[in-house]
């Protein structure tokens, strides 16, 4: 009997370890971008926090991938808006705005978006929209870019960001 009762509990222990749920992996970071007609995987995502900027708070998403041969890095430089006594970076959708003219509060806009292939000379963006979507360091970002030599970008992740934090040094 003692037996039966040792063999019915290994069975009952290996049964319900073998049946536990796959559901509770994290989500993978999924993500490329096209430039030139050349797509390219994202490997790594970073953002840099500039923090708080007249009236707007600046972040900079950071993307790094390649198409197996060519090194592709993208920067997107995004200001979003504070009112009253908002801190931090908020989502939005925001459009190319060169910074020459008056910016009007309340606006989500980026003022530069530069790709560099290969450690070639950057190439900065003329025009286009980012959307960006999250919080805390997950974020899902979609891009569509024009350049002055007619060359777009378009680019979309979802996942986790390492975020380099804004410190404050009392400038």
């Amino acid at each position: 009997m003692k037996k039966l009762i040792y063999l019915f509990s290994i069975i009952s222990v290996v049964t319900f370890t073998s049946c536990s749920s796959d559901d509770d992996a994290a989500p993978a970071n999924v993500g490329s971008f096209t430039f030139n007609g050349k797509e390219t995987t994202i490997l790594s995502a970073e953002i840099d926090d500039f923090g708080p900027e007249e009236g707007f708070h600046n972040y900079e998403f950071y993307f790094e991938g390649t198409d197996g041969t060519t090194e592709t890095e993208v920067e997107l430089d995004l200001y979003s808006p504070l009112e009253g006594n908002e801190t931090g970076f908020k989502p939005g959708t925001f459009n190319y705005n060169d910074e020459t003219g008056t910016i009007e509060p309340g606006t989500y806009y980026f003022s530069s978006a530069i790709v560099r292939v290969d450690g070639e000379p950057s190439v900065f963006a003329n025009g286009g929209q980012v959307v960006v979507a999250g919080t805390g360091n997950n974020y899902t970002v979609t891009a569509d870019l024009t350049f002055a030599d007619d060359s777009t970008l378009t680019l979309t992740y979802s996942g986790a960001f390492i975020v380099f934090p804004f410190i404050d040094f009392g400038n």
